[in-house]
């Protein structure tokens, strides 16, 4: 891995890093740099910036021992790498090469495709054989199969009788709720009498009064 950076000293407390050194990021980084798209150039006339990362300058010597290092390690992986490339192309080269083959008689290679053929017809007679001993036991013996059988029956009489008396409660339900229907009108209706009689009393005592006052005689005051 070729990469073409720089170490230069920015100032009386900083150095930085500059040049091609997004394949060495995590290095920069682990290593406590501070990246910085624009950094002065030093000794430069105009007012020129450039990316780069700054570190504290006690930590020259050891960035640039840690820099070569992880260089020299990644291509020391590279070439490891290349070397198994090409020695498994190699191997794959060597067996794809055609090998010629014994010949056989054709009586013996007939001899050996009868045997292959009986011993898959033995193997799947034995896997026939086997699944049919795992279906044919049972798996749960004739009493226990009873005892359930029964358990089954009594549970669904006791559910029977529930969904019976749930149906019984329900009507019981729609007759209690018309006869408060019915009470409620009849209320209503008794409500509205009384009403209506109270009016006519009130009516009745009022023609009464008014009598009372026309029948009394009207007596002069002498003096």
């Amino acid at each position: 891995m070729n990469i073409d950076y720089t170490i230069e000293d920015y100032s009386d407390k900083a150095f930085a890093v500059f040049g091609d050194t997004k394949k060495i990021i995590d290095v920069l980084r682990d290593l406590g740099g501070t990246f910085n798209a624009k950094l002065k150039v030093q000794n430069s006339t105009t007012d020129e910036r450039r990316p780069g990362w700054i570190f504290p300058k006690s930590k020259k010597d050891s960035v640039t021992k840690q820099i070569k290092a992880y260089i020299n390690t990644v291509n020391i992986k590279s070439l490891s790498s290349s070397a198994k490339a090409s020695s498994s192309s190699s191997t794959t080269a060597s067996s794809t090469t055609t090998t010629k083959k014994s010949y056989v008689p054709l009586s013996e290679r007939k001899d050996n495709d009868k045997k292959e053929s009986d011993n898959k017809n033995m193997d799947s007679k034995e896997d026939i054989t086997q699944d049919s001993d795992e279906c044919s036991t049972p798996f749960v013996s004739f009493d226990d199969y009873e005892q359930l059988k029964k358990k089954h029956e009594a549970l669904a009489k006791v559910v029977m009788t529930f969904a019976s008396r749930i149906e019984s409660l329900e009507a019981t339900i729609s007759v209690l709720t018309k006869g408060m229907d019915v009470k409620a009108t009849k209320t209503q209706k008794l409500t509205k009498t009384k009403e209506e009689i109270e009016e006519l009393e009130s009516e009745l005592s009022e023609d009464y009064q008014d009598e009372e006052v026309a029948d009394k005689p009207t007596h002069k005051r002498l003096l």
